[in-house]
């Protein structure tokens, strides 16, 4: 590093995986978008469950949930399906939902995007990136 520094030029490649920073308090928002990507997806799962638990025991303002999930392949989303189903399970009140998932797909794959995914049909695929801005004005406008 110091020589390509000396020499102008540097170039380095750095992975990154989280969560890093403090833990902030969601309890008090209507709406919470919560994005992740890979192996991320283990640290949000219990800041769900915690909302899911508050919404079914009327503790948390929370009224709608979104989990963006960006993965390289299909196969990490069916591997997680387990943990994802235990989400699901817990978000039950009043026979209404308030969690959406969706996982966007970074890998081509054979399944058209917007298919419903899993025995519940309530996560839905995409292929592609996420289009963050559009996901945050929906949230925001409520849609």
């Amino acid at each position: 590093m110091r020589r390509s520094s000396l020499d102008g030029i540097a170039s380095f490649t750095a992975f990154v995986s989280g969560p890093y920073g403090i833990n902030k308090p969601v309890d008090e928002y209507e709406s919470v978008l919560v994005v992740a990507s890979g192996f991320g997806i283990a640290g949000v799962i219990a800041y769900l469950k915690q909302l899911l638990y508050g919404y079914n025991t009327s503790s948390v303002r929370a009224r709608r949930l979104h989990l963006v999930w960006q993965v390289p392949t299909l196969d990490i989303a069916t591997a997680a399906q387990p943990l994802l189903t235990s989400l699901l399970a817990d978000d039950v009140l009043d026979d209404g939902y308030i969690l959406e998932l969706s996982f966007y797909v970074e890998s081509k794959t054979l399944v058209e995007s917007g298919t419903p995914f899993g025995e519940h049909q309530r996560v839905v695929i995409y292929n592609g990136m996420p289009e963050y801005d559009a996901l945050v004005s929906a949230e925001v406008s409520g849609v």
